[in-house]
């Protein structure tokens, strides 16, 4: 009843509402990357940098190279490399071990050296973006060093463990420490993933992740194809923010990021982005069948709903349970969820002969999308 539920509710701990103040957070990172924080130590053999600007037209005065907003569209981009709706986060740089702070400290280490700014007008600035790639590799390789000390700690004190209680059971039994410890079975070995990283950011250490993430195919062409895919989605995104959509049939076609060297190769080799498809957007029911599981098939129109049973030619898109790469993770909302991808041609030609009433007909017309004033 009521008073049970007030009585339950009174019981959780208190979590006070946390507002963010978008005016407030942009004078932060504005701070956060004046002029004085890029610049190098004075020592460093260069000038000592400026005092910190207290507004942007003082700081661009003291800095040609910074401005405000150029620098705030540049952090922008930046959130891009560490996850997004559209992207995967780079393989050592999810937010919730500090990408974007290795990002955002790249950054600031390299920015004054750069030829422009990563953004201009909502394109990529290739020329920039392949050196800041670079930085970003060492950074990257830095991380990756830390985790895999971290997991041979890991390793050794679990061996130890074993041994120690192997020890114990051995003494238990009548046979000594020295005995049980060697009579102990060893721990079980790693994957043969695990087993091609003999040292962090190596060449076969990649490799191993690569194969783990692409399959044991995964080669040189196969890697120029998916970080050109990537770099079109960091074109996509930067398009979509500061432009609109450049693509309503974009996707990325992978699951997984690659690493930022390889990303600052392919920029370096002189990639473009391709040229956009002008197609239309799927229409609303196009798209909702698009995204929903299975079990939601009760919410399409009942035509449209064979389109993702267990007959349907796209089947193999729809499945009841995907796969879950939780791989390196500690919950369960961190994995990797493997989706097929729908194939758009193939789903557009399955509900072009289905029927719609009137007011599934009405629902499914594009139209222009409401203005929302809070």
């Amino acid at each position: 009843d009521e008073q049970a539920a007030a009585a339950a509710a009174a019981k959780l701990p208190y979590k006070p509402l946390q507002l963010l103040d978008v005016a407030l957070l942009r004078e932060y990172l504005l701070h956060l990357l004046r002029p004085a924080a890029f610049l190098p130590a004075a020592g460093d053999g260069a000038a000592a940098p400026p005092p910190p600007a207290a507004a942007t037209a003082s700081a661009s005065a003291s800095a040609p190279w910074w401005e405000g907003e150029r620098v705030l569209d540049d952090v922008v981009f930046l959130t891009f490399l560490v996850g997004n709706d559209f992207l995967p986060h780079l393989p050592m740089l999810p937010v919730y071990t500090g990408g974007l702070d290795v990002a955002l400290d790249t950054y600031r280490r390299v920015r004054a050296s750069l030829p422009g700014y990563l953004i201009d007008g909502g394109d990529i600035n290739v020329a920039a973006l392949a050196p800041f790639l670079r930085a970003l590799a060492t950074a990257e390789a830095a991380v990756a060093e830390r985790r895999e000390a971290t997991q041979a700690m890991r390793n050794g004190t679990e061996h130890q463990r074993r041994r120690a209680a192997a020890a114990r059971a051995g003494a238990a039994g009548g046979a000594s420490g020295a005995e049980a410890a060697a009579d102990a079975p060893a721990p079980a070995p790693a994957p043969a993933v695990e087993a091609a990283r003999p040292s962090a950011g190596s060449e076969a250490w990649r490799v191993g992740e690569y194969s783990a993430n692409f399959g044991a195919q995964f080669g040189a062409s196969e890697l120029r194809a998916v970080c050109a895919a990537h770099l079109q989605g960091l074109a996509w995104c930067a398009a979509y923010y500061y432009k609109g959509c450049a693509d309503w049939r974009w996707h990325l076609p992978n699951h997984y990021a690659p690493f930022a060297v390889d990303l600052a190769d392919a920029a370096a080799a002189g990639w473009a982005p391709a040229p956009w498809d002008a197609s239309p957007p799927l229409r609303p029911l196009q798209q909702l069948v698009a995204v929903l599981p299975p079990l939601s098939a009760p919410l399409l129109p009942e035509s449209y709903r064979a389109v993702v049973g267990e007959a349907s030619v796209l089947r193999d898109a729809f499945p009841e349970a995907p796969l879950l790469d939780a791989r390196g993770k500690r919950h369960e909302w961190q994995a990797v969820v493997i989706l097929p991808f729908v194939r758009v041609a193939d789903l557009e030609a399955a509900l072009a002969p289905l029927q719609l009433d009137d007011d599934e007909a009405a629902r499914d017309r594009v139209g222009a999308a409401p203005l929302l004033f809070c």
